[in-house]
């Protein structure tokens, strides 16, 4: 009895391209990394840090972009885990997801991961005091009639109590949800705050 091998998989240009990219973001992720390092400035060292974050997240799209199920898409599940990795790794608040598969485009990727690193950045640095124990949960959920949800909820301080930043994050997440045609809301989940980013089948 013979056995045949299946052909060896040669990557396309777009494969080449894509980890060439990969490769050169998280190198760049890397070098705002070590300049946070430097900065005893603290609004410095968050403008560093938040710029290092969402190309960590443009990162990981291109990672998974040769993997996707179809050319220019990606499993919005595994991309969410990956970036979950890096932004527990990074922080100081552990984050748990919990998510069902949902494929998507690598653009609308990259703007749910930029949406997502900036709500748990956010809740990690304010939802809780300094030394108060607590992480941050994540959950993705196709809508059966299609599209999905994304959930961020935190047991912090909650709507009222709970520091903020600067606006601009928030402003970035307006901004991209606009682009996906989602809505999204924030709740007070008593205790804590509960993000919910639907986006709807297009």
């Amino acid at each position: 009895m013979v056995t045949v091998l299946p052909g060896r998989h040669e990557p396309s240009p777009a494969d080449e391209a894509n980890h060439r990219i990969a490769n050169s973001l998280q190198l760049l992720s890397a070098m705002v990394a070590t300049e946070a390092r430097t900065l005893s400035d603290p609004a410095g060292l968050a403008a560093l840090q938040a710029i290092g974050r969402r190309i960590a997240a443009m990162a990981g799209v291109h990672r998974l972009l040769c993997h996707g199920p179809a050319r220019g898409t990606i499993d919005l599940a595994a991309y969410m885990a990956d970036l979950v990795r890096g932004l527990t790794a990074m922080g100081s608040r552990p984050v748990v997801l919990e998510a069902e598969p949902v494929t998507v485009a690598a653009e609308e990727a990259g703007a749910i991961g930029m949406i997502l690193s900036e709500l748990v950045n956010n809740a990690a640095k304010h939802a809780y005091a300094a030394h108060q124990p607590g992480g941050v949960a994540v959950a993705l959920r196709p809508h059966d009639e299609g599209g999905y949800r994304v959930e961020v909820t935190d047991r912090g301080r909650g709507l009222a109590q709970g520091a903020r930043g600067t606006g601009l994050g928030s402003e970035l997440i307006q901004l991209l949800a606009r682009r996906l045609g989602a809505t999204c809301h924030c709740l007070d989940a008593m205790p804590g705050t509960h993000f919910v980013l639907d986006v709807t089948a297009r």
